[in-house]
């Protein structure tokens, strides 16, 4: 999509009622999630595979704070291994002052293969490398400096000044695709919301988003944290009137979506990323019906 049409889709978005909008931060995908042997190397990558491509996320989003006045702004996820995570929390605090305190800092460790090597980003250790910048990224948006020096990064008397909107800069946001133990640990110690993403590719998504959500609340008392201090959120593919959309999809009529929705509000999700089918102003116009039946309690 041109910025045009982007920034188009965003305002009618927001005409319509929707809450949030969210940016992924990939500059080049294909098939290839994992190295295709043990020590691939760059050579390994196909030059005739199909690309998704997109905008730089960033970028995108402080366009965004500026056409938009009230949804807030997230990236979902934005991989902290692309940004030094002290700059990060700079571009962050900026595009969060841009909006007027609209941001939500989605994270996550990284997953594309190809993709990191394509830009010259690396994956070796990545839980490790992800640990160490949430180690600068949350003292800088909360304190406002950090003092650090770990195996993968580092920063030196860093500061933020000036500062955005907010005194603690903006909510941080942990992607986390598995629910392993160490994942868990980080969101619990770090995060102000959890996502699960690519759980509505499970054959029975309410059953898999449910199971989900109970991981996080145990990981949350096991770690002596209060479950409801951190709020949990959830990415869904919803098909409108018969229209294709990923497997495990919420589909149907906006009642029957609307319905849906209101299920995953009943078993602790309390905010829903929207993957929609139809795309664009079709389908954005037409979601407009179940956020009325859901603003209404109809």
């Amino acid at each position: 999509m041109r910025w045009t049409a982007v920034m188009a889709d965003a305002r009618l978005a927001e005409a319509v009622g929707f809450d949030s909008l969210w940016v992924p931060d990939h500059f080049a995908m294909d098939d290839a999630w994992d190295p295709p042997f043990e020590g691939a190397r760059p050579e390994a990558i196909r030059p005739d595979d199909p690309l998704s491509a997109s905008w730089e996320a960033w970028s995108i989003l402080a366009g965004l704070a500026v056409a938009t006045s009230r949804v807030e702004l997230g990236t979902l996820v934005t991989c902290t291994g692309y940004r030094n995570p002290a700059l990060l929390a700079k571009i962050a605090d900026t595009v969060d002052e841009m909006s007027g305190g609209r941001v939500i800092l989605g994270v996550g460790a990284g997953d594309h293969w190809s993709e990191h090597e394509r830009f010259g980003f690396r994956l070796d250790r990545p839980v490790g490398r992800f640990e160490e910048a949430l180690q600068i990224i949350r003292p800088l948006l909360r304190e406002g400096s950090v003092e650090f020096d770990g195996d993968h990064h580092r920063a030196f008397r860093a500061v933020l000044d000036p500062r955005g909107p907010r005194p603690t800069g903006p909510p941080i946001l942990i992607g986390a695709l598995g629910t392993g133990p160490r994942m868990l640990r980080l969101t619990v110690e770090y995060a102000d919301l959890w996502n699960g993403w690519f759980v509505f590719n499970e054959e029975d998504p309410s059953s898999a988003i449910e199971t989900a959500v109970s991981r996080v609340d145990a990981a949350c008392a096991a770690r002596g944290r209060e479950p409801g201090t951190l709020a949990k959120t959830i990415g869904v593919s919803v098909a409108l009137d018969g229209a294709e959309a990923a497997g495990g999809s919420i589909a149907g009529s906006p009642r029957a979506v609307a319905d849906r929705l209101r299920g995953l509000a009943e078993i602790g999700v309390e905010h829903v990323q929207i993957l929609l089918a139809p795309s664009g102003e079709r389908g954005i116009a037409r979601f407009a019906d179940v956020l009325e039946l859901l603003d209404s309690g109809r």
